[in-house]
């Protein structure tokens, strides 16, 4: 698998780019936008890590560019991932607010690798909806949102109660503003007992 790393802290840079090093067969590290833009144009990459605040060019102008390129992008964050970051229109495959494990680094780039193509129908109530190159229509869909959606689709809609109770009501409340903004009239809703599930707009 083919990585490319950009971040304007050189330590972590370093440390992660050697870490990476062990887990991918080619790794590759930036330390500003204009850098990325620059090595993603010469070679092919499998997923961008990219940090938020990357200076020379802003990130969101950086994954758009990945974006048409069809190349995943994790984002570093330094807040706190809210439904209000989730529901813009920056194509982020997925954010990765620090701070975070090595181990998870490597779990969501293994993930987001190959996401691109991937297309997925969810249905309740004899409606369905389809997501599909990382998005419901025209609005991007992160990976942690598929997963919820993936939960919430299931029959008894168990599943959805993780660990992180907070991050998934926000993934609910971004697709749920995504939902009705592609005219889909469905929604997700957490039942108690039973967790996150996908039910018609009228129930």
């Amino acid at each position: 698998m083919r990585i490319l790393i950009a971040c304007a802290d050189r330590d972590f840079l370093e440390a992660y780019g050697r870490l990476l090093s062990e887990e991918f067969e080619y790794v590759r590290t930036a330390f500003d936008g204009t850098a990325v833009l620059g090595l993603t144009a010469e070679e092919d990459f499998d997923v961008c890590v990219i940090d938020a605040k990357l200076p020379r060019v802003n990130w969101r102008t950086v994954v758009s560019r990945l974006d048409m390129k069809k190349i995943p992008s994790a984002v570093l964050l330094y807040r706190k991932l809210t439904s209000g970051i989730l529901c813009g229109k920056d194509p982020v495959t997925e954010y990765v607010p620090l701070p975070f494990s090595p181990e998870e680094l490597t779990g969501i780039i293994r993930k987001a690798a190959g996401s691109y193509g991937v297309r997925e129908s969810f249905e309740s109530g004899g409606i369905s909806v389809e997501i599909y190159n990382n998005r419901i229509g025209g609005w991007p869909v992160t990976l942690a949102e598929r997963n919820l959606m993936r939960f919430a689709s299931d029959n008894d809609g168990t599943g959805g109660d993780g660990a992180d109770i907070s991050y998934a009501m926000s993934c609910t409340e971004s697709l749920n503003r995504k939902l009705e903004k592609t005219g889909y009239p469905l929604r997700i809703k957490f039942v108690n007992g039973k967790g996150f599930k996908l039910v018609r707009s009228d129930e």
